[in-house]
C-alpha cells in the first residue's frame, strides 16, 4: 500500500480527529493548489507513526511530484467530503 493511501485509509477511518482532517488538507494540497495547510499546525498535533507517514509523503511528492496514486487518494477523499 503506497503512502497516499494509507494517508487516505487513516483519514476515512478516522473522520472525528483533528490530525485526520489536517492529513487529508496534506493530500489535498499536493493534489490542487486550491488547498493549502499550515505545516506548523499539522506536525504540532501529529504523533509519531503519522508524523513518519506525512514526511514520507512529502518526500515521495518531492521524488516524483503528482501521480496516479495522489490523485486516486486525493479523488477518494473529495468523493467523501462530497458525500457530506
Amino acid at each position: 500500500m503506497g503512502v497516499y493511501e494509507q494517508i487516505a485509509r487513516f483519514v476515512l477511518s478516522n473522520p472525528d480527529l483533528h490530525a485526520s482532517a489536517l492529513m487529508k488538507q496534506l493530500l489535498l494540497s499536493l493534489y490542487s493548489d486550491a488547498f493549502q495547510i499550515n505545516l506548523y499546525v499539522l506536525f504540532a498535533i501529529l504523533d509519531v507513526p503519522n508524523t513518519r507517514l506525512v514526511l514520507d509523503a512529502l518526500e515521495h511528492y518531492a521524488r516524483v511530484g503528482e501521480d496516479e496514486e495522489l490523485r486516486r487518494a486525493a479523488k477518494q477523499l473529495l468523493e467523501v467530503q462530497d458525500d457530506q
